[in-house]
């Protein structure tokens, strides 16, 4: 049997809630003299389900044959009432059967019928005395409401009226506010709508969010706004931080901001560094403390990363307190250590590098691994390869290295099938400015050194494309050819001699083999640590083939690093990975 509660009448309702009946838009409704005030207050009750408030008991709704002819009079008034309801209010499904009798042949969802908010008295269809009761009940009775409770709402439901006809006005969407509380006056409205233009927002921008104009100036707009100042978000950065996350004016500052701020001060992040953090991923002040940014961070611990670090690596990518760890982080965590780089390594890596976590694992993470072995780097070298330039996990490397490719092998000399061997040592290659790796090429050239000679020493050690010309290439060669006097043809094998520093590598070494008679390679006397190269100068020399040069390009005393900035001026400044982060 299908359950359903019963109409009431308007002076059947308590006060407070005939008074939530003013958003009630159709005022169609209510003027017409055909509808009566039992209709009208069912179906305002039953669209902002009053039930919650009411404590009237649901009975069975009526079917079967009538037993006299005041059951069909109450069943036919609470049909009649119920299927207006229905058909005016509560949304239904599609289908066919129905048992509730004069009802049209549709099913209405269980969820729907079971919280419909048609209120009636408890009736016995076994008791006709009852039943004439619920009949009496049922039709239409006249108010016993004071005469300008009715005109109260009345003037309610046309102030309604001008506050939508004023934002219709302003270019304002306001499908999305029917169930929204407005304020009574236009002039207030008016007043929300200048203060929100007046911090930058345009009427788009507002009808991306229309419910911000349900907030109160004083009491929602103000503080929050005021506190986001406090904490060092700029005011011209105001209308990009509400777009991203306009739902933070309505937010509480007390109950809701300042919990996170406490958070995020707790794992590290500098109070000065608050606002920048913020205008970057306004969202943040939206996460449960106890969800997503606490796991996150005890995920990222657990991994290795120094506690100490999480502060530093929020500020520079706060993205990560947004990101859940099963389903986004593990993952990616978990195939990069499948690569061969170590866990302690990967820590590492992401207190440097946090922004490579916002790297799409399918789409941007497998499909570069992929495209650098096809290009030549061997399996087993490709954790190298990022552990040098994590960044390269965000480029599109066919991409990039297509527009390189012409460059390489014209310009540079260098050969095709020398492309992988260049990626496993310089993966940088494929971020490198163009405009700048050639006044290094130039400066070869004007030195002797020919297009294939060239070719040949960027393949060996493609960090000369890098480095700087008047700190390392040119006081190197300048020593090499005046004080050294070697033919060039060693620089061409070993071109490595250039990333060494002049001062303390090169020169002192130099004058100690001068005063040993030691003839020998540049990689015999440069790549080694000082205390090896102290054992060989103790003994007589031999020059074996294993003391050549390795292929690691991090041994303990080994080259010198490129610098900073150096490397940054080398690369482009419209990388991939920066639009990613």
């Amino acid at each position: 049997m299908t359950t359903l509660s019963r109409l009431t009448t308007v002076s059947q309702l308590p006060g407070n809630c005939l008074r939530s009946l003013r958003t009630f838009k159709s005022r169609s409704v209510m003027r017409s003299p055909s509808c009566g005030v039992a209709q009208i207050a069912s179906l305002q009750v039953a669209k902002f389900h009053l039930f919650e408030r009411l404590s009237i008991e649901s009975v069975p709704l009526f079917h079967g044959p009538p037993t006299s002819s005041s059951t069909v009079s109450a069943r036919c008034t609470q049909n009649a009432g119920v299927r207006s309801v229905l058909e005016n209010v509560i949304p239904v499904h599609a289908a066919p059967q129905t048992k509730l009798g004069i009802l049209p042949a549709r099913r209405f969802s269980p969820d729907l019928v079971s919280n419909c908010s048609i209120f009636v008295r408890k009736a016995s269809t076994r008791s006709k005395s009852r039943a004439e009761a619920v009949a009496r009940h049922s039709v239409a009775q006249p108010s016993t409401l004071g005469n300008d409770e009715p005109e109260q709402y009345e003037n309610e439901l046309v102030a309604r009226d001008h506050v939508l006809r004023y934002l219709q006005s302003e270019g304002i969407d306001v499908t999305e506010l029917e169930d929204v509380g407005l304020p009574p006056s236009v002039a207030i409205m008016k007043e929300r709508v200048t203060f929100l233009r007046k911090i930058g927002l345009t009427t788009k921008d507002i009808n991306g969010y229309p419910l911000m104009v349900g907030c109160s100036v004083k009491k929602n707009l103000v503080p929050v706004l005021s506190y986001l100042e406090k904490l060092n978000v700029e005011a011209r950065f105001l209308p990009d931080f509400i777009r991203k996350y306009p739902m933070v004016l309505n937010s509480s500052v007390v109950m809701d901001l300042e919990p996170v701020v406490d958070f995020l001060l707790g794992i590290g992040i500098a109070k000065e560094a608050l606002g920048r953090v913020l205008t970057r991923y306004p969202d943040i002040l939206g996460f449960k403390i106890e969800g997503t940014m606490s796991t996150s961070v005890a995920y990222l611990v657990s991994l290795g990363v120094n506690m100490r670090e999480v502060g530093p690596m929020v500020t520079e990518y706060p993205e990560i307190l947004g990101m859940r760890v099963g389903n986004n982080i593990k993952p990616k965590v978990d195939y990069l250590l499948s690569l061969g780089i170590p866990k302690q390594v990967m820590s590492k890596i992401l207190e440097v590098k946090p922004f490579i976590l916002g790297f799409d694992l399918h789409d941007r993470m497998k499909p570069c691994i992929r495209d650098l072995l096809q290009l030549g780097v061997k399996e087993e070298n490709v954790a190298r390869v990022i552990i040098q330039y994590a960044d390269v996990l965000g480029l599109d490397v066919k991409q990039r290295l297509d527009s390189k490719m012409g460059w390489l092998t014209k310009h540079a000399g260098v050969k095709r099938g020398d492309i992988g061997q260049i990626i496993e040592k310089l993966p940088q290659i494929l971020a490198i400015n163009i405009k700048l790796a050639q006044t290094r090429v130039d400066f070869f050239k004007e030195s002797g050194f020919t297009v294939e000679e060239i070719g040949s020493m960027v393949a060996k050690c493609p960090q000369i494309l890098a480095i700087s010309i008047e700190e390392s290439l040119r006081p190197n060669l300048d020593f090499f050819m005046v004080d050294m006097k070697r033919p060039s043809s060693e620089l061409v094998e070993y071109p490595s001699y250039f990333t060494y520093s002049l001062e303390k590598r090169i020169r002192p070494r130099y004058i100690q083999i001068e005063q040993r008679d030691i003839k020998c390679s540049l990689s015999w006397f440069l790549n080694c640590s000082d205390a090896i190269f102290d054992e060989r100068l103790q003994v007589d020399f031999v020059e074996r083939p294993d003391e050549a040069e390795t292929d690691d390009l991090f041994i303990m005393g080994g080259r010198m690093k490129i610098k900073g900035e150096d490397m940054k001026e080398a690369l482009d400044s419209d990388d991939d990975f920066a639009e990613s982060s």
